[in-house]
């Protein structure tokens, strides 16, 4: 169990880090298969800062990893579940900000938190 009591849980190959998001993708997979949602991801990497040298030393890039992406009504969706206690980290903060600025300012993504 982790610091927020999450359940890690194992689905269709996939390991979810908790009951709410393993409950969320079950959904998704019913949208998908209804046709309301298409190309259905997990886990998705997202650059969010390209890693560099500074001073002679590498600074890793900062990744943003996605719960789920898929496409509704021809507009790609990113989605960040958030269960019952809906913790919101200050580095998730930071990643959905940077994300925000650099993927849905142009209208290309939808990001979306779930709070079951």
């Amino acid at each position: 169990m982790s610091k927020w009591h999450n359940v890690k849980t194992r689905k269709d190959g996939f390991t979810f880090d908790s009951l709410d998001e393993a409950a969320r993708y079950g959904e998704l997979k019913l949208l998908e298969r209804a046709g309301e949602i298409t190309d259905l991801k997990i886990h998705t990497r997202h650059m969010l800062q390209e890693g560099f040298r500074y001073q002679g030393k590498w600074i890793r890039p900062i990744i943003y990893i996605d719960d789920f992406s898929y496409v509704e009504n021809g507009q790609k969706v990113v989605e960040d579940v958030k269960g019952s206690k809906k913790v919101m980290t200050a580095d998730f903060k930071i990643k959905r900000k940077m994300f925000i600025k650099r993927y849905c300012l142009g209208g290309d993504v939808d990001f979306r938190i779930v709070m079951p």
